[in-house]
């Protein structure tokens, strides 16, 4: 009985034994499938992991910080991570990060290293202190390359600082729109316009507040049609717009999207010295016209009068080439005696131009158109034929 209990015991510690060796062959295989995944990412992970002492010596590194810097993996190994790192900042580096890491027990923050033909990296790190037991403590670091990400970021705060400028030197009153009509940004020709500062207009007042109510509804319209429907919304237009004295204004607006992101820009010129002078100047051409046609009517009337009058002429003219060829013809006609005329006081004869004395019936003959037929009065008769009785 005592020999087959120690027989059976025997066999359970034994298969115990075997179980237990067993599941350590089994950790010890997962364990080098974890150290082999390990080592892959260590190897291929493309963020930089460095191990250093506590004196700031590289114990370790993987193969993105040898791409990263140019060195080899025998050349970093052994220097110090100050080294590595651009010389206006080694030394600053080296005695705070150090410091640092071992009353902090972890640090973080941003430092530039320079590579070894010369460039420069800069590099988002956030290293942790180490204390295995039994072993000296190391400080383990993951880090980042962000160059691009730190010129993408100075380059986009030279746009910002170029596209701010314009901003506030375009000229025009300028203001950046949100979809729900809130006036994001404004520059400083806009406070002029409105007689609003900055601060009372972004993100507290929509560009409906300075619009009157008579343009409101139609440039609502155009605000929703310019984000449901692009392109169908005109970009320039008039509309009036009331500033904080409630004084209207009128204005040019040039509107345009900025694409995916919702916003819009609108540029505002006042016009209204313009529109005034437009005003008064269609005035002025009115009143032109106006004259214009009255001094036309009167001109069309004088005309029309001056037709009359030399119709009336010509019908006078006409009149007058009639007589004067009636009159031709009756001078044609007709001779006339004029002047004074010698004759004698005795034979009554007339004298001529030659100096011969005529007969009175022949001078008139000559010098008219008259014809004499001779006959005898009854004085003459009584005195030249006394023998006739003639009778009163």
């Amino acid at each position: 009985m005592c020999e087959k209990a120690g027989y059976k015991e025997l066999e359970q510690r034994c298969r115990a034994l075997e179980k237990k060796f067993s599941n350590r062959q089994q950790a010890e295989e997962a364990l080098l499938e974890l150290e082999k995944r390990y080592r892959d990412l260590f190897d291929n992970i493309n963020d930089l992991i460095m191990i250093h002492d506590l004196e700031g010596r590289l114990l370790n590194v993987n193969p993105a910080v040898s791409k990263l810097s140019g060195y080899t993996f025998e050349e970093l190994i052994g220097r110090p991570i100050s080294d590595f790192i651009v010389p206006e900042f080694r030394s600053q580096f080296q005695d705070e990060y150090l410091k640092e890491i071992k009353k902090q027990g972890h640090s973080e923050g941003v430092v530039i290293f320079q590579a070894k033909n010369g460039n420069k990296h800069y590099v988002e790190y956030n290293n942790v202190l180490v204390t295995p037991e039994g072993r000296k403590p190391y400080v383990s670091g993951l880090g980042r390359d962000i160059t691009d990400r730190i010129h993408a970021e100075r380059a986009l705060r030279e746009s910002e600082k170029r596209y701010r400028t314009v901003f506030e030197t375009t000229g025009s009153a300028t203001v950046i729109i949100k979809d729900d009509k809130t006036i994001s940004l404004a520059n400083s020709t806009f406070e002029d316009l409105s007689g609003f500062s900055k601060e009372e207009i972004e993100g507290k007042k929509t560009w409906t507040e300075f619009v009157i109510k008579e343009d409101l509804a139609q440039m609502r319209e155009f605000h929703r049609d310019r984000r449901d429907k692009p392109g169908s919304a005109p970009k320039n237009y008039e509309f009036r717009f009331i500033d904080r004295q409630g004084s209207i204004k009128n204005i040019f607006i040039a509107v345009e999207t900025i694409p995916d992101t919702g916003l819009s820009v609108a540029s505002l010129i006042d016009i209204t010295d313009r529109k005034r002078a437009e005003e008064s100047l269609q005035k002025s051409y009115d009143e032109l016209e106006l004259r214009v046609k009255e001094r036309t009517a009167d001109l069309a009337k004088a005309n029309e009068q001056l037709k009359l009058q030399i119709e009336e002429r010509k019908i006078v003219e006409a009149e007058k080439e009639k007589l004067i060829v009636e009159l031709k013809k009756a001078l044609r006609e007709v001779k006339t005696l004029g002047g004074l005329l010698p004759i004698c006081a005795s034979c009554k004869k007339i004298r001529d131009d030659q100096g011969y004395w005529n007969q009175l019936e022949h001078y008139i003959q000559k010098h008219s158109e008259a014809e004499f037929s001779h006959s005898v009065c009854p004085d003459c008769t009584k005195i030249l034929y006394p023998e006739l009785e003639i009778q009163d």
